[in-house]
Order: C-alpha cells, then sequence, then structure tokens
C-alpha cells in the first residue's frame, strides 16, 4: 500500500482551486493537474507500506495529533519548486496556519521515524500541489499567466483533523482512499 498523511480542504476552496486550474488548463505541455478530488496538504509521504504495519502508523499519527488544537489554514500565492524558471511542481502557498502545519509535519516524521521510516531530507514546506510539470512548452505564457493571478483564499479552511490517505495508481492518475480520520482538540 502507498500512504501519505494530509490534510484536506473543503469544498469551496477546492472548487476555487479547480477553478484557477481550468483556467491555467490551454498552458501546452506535459502536464499532470490534479483532480479535485484529490486537491490535500501533503504533511508526510510514507509511501510504499505493508499492510502489517498500518495499525503502527495509525497508532503514531493518533498519538502525536492530540497534541494539536484545531487551527486555521488560508491559502495565499503561487509558485512553482524548484523555481519559476525550472517548474516541476506548480503550487498554492498557505499564509495563516504555515507555523501550525510545520511543527505538525515535523512532529509526525520525527515519530514515525522511530519504527523505521526514513526521515524527510527537506524542510517541511506548507503548499498544496496543483500539478505536475515534465515539460511546457511556453515558459514564458506559463510565468506570465502565472505573474498576473493573485491568489488567496476568502474563507480560511479549518484544520480539524489529519487523514491518513491510500494512494491507488491507475492508468488515468491516482484515487487516494481515506483510510483514517485523527481529530485534533477542540
Amino acid at each position: 500500500m502507498r500512504l501519505f498523511i494530509a490534510v484536506d480542504l473543503d469544498k469551496e476552496n477546492k472548487k476555487n482551486l479547480s477553478s484557477l486550474i481550468y483556467e491555467l488548463g490551454e498552458i501546452e505541455g506535459k502536464i499532470k493537474w490534479v483532480t479535485l478530488e484529490n486537491i490535500h496538504l501533503t504533511l508526510k509521504f510514507i509511501g510504499n507500506t505493508q499492510e502489517n504495519a498500518i495499525e503502527k502508523i495509525r497508532a503514531i499519527i493518533s498519538d502525536t495529533v492530540k497534541k494539536y488544537s484545531l487551527f486555521k489554514m488560508g491559502l495565499s500565492g503561487l509558485g512553482c519548486f524548484p523555481n519559476i524558471k525550472h517548474p516541476s511542481v506548480f503550487w498554492v502557498g498557505i499564509k495563516e496556519g504555515k507555523g501550525h502545519l510545520a511543527s505538525l509535519a515535523k512532529d509526525l516524521d520525527e515519530a514515525l521515524s522511530k519504527i523505521g521510516l526514513e526521515k524527510e531530507k527537506k524542510d517541511f514546506s506548507a503548499h498544496v500541489t496543483l500539478a505536475r510539470i515534465d515539460f511546457l512548452k511556453n515558459i514564458n505564457l506559463f510565468q506570465e499567466k502565472i505573474s498576473k493571478i493573485d491568489f488567496s483564499s476568502k474563507k480560511l479552511i479549518d484544520v480539524a483533523e489529519v487523514l491518513l490517505f491510500e494512494s491507488i495508481l491507475t492508468p488515468r492518475g491516482p484515487i487516494y482512499k481515506k483510510l483514517f480520520s485523527f481529530p485534533l482538540n477542540r
């Protein structure tokens, strides 16, 4: 099983991001746009996991998440990894709740490393992936369009739970299946 830990977004923010993706959909190249139902913020990618390890992982996530209280998250700004000149991942950033997300991601990474899962090599960067880019036909058009969009969520997102997902790879793209929900303190 291919697993990851994430925060889901509400329907309104997913629709806004989906509209943004639609607006940029005319950009030509080899681009894998994230579908509306798959939009999320990854806290930790676990990867391929034996089914018998899921219970340990579930317990660790549950214990770690219990230390956190509900908080709000706001989306703001667009960018690319590694940068706008050589984009491989196109994302929307986080303005509000960034510190909470970074702390939660770090604590999950640390706790899961104690059962042998590999620690992240890079510092956590709070973002929501909108597309994976292999090739752009006209990078200047892409850069121009991105620079003209001032994206910011109108509605803050209540982060009330963390989810463990299974990513099922199919020829038409991944399907994300929610396995467990871990509520934050109210």
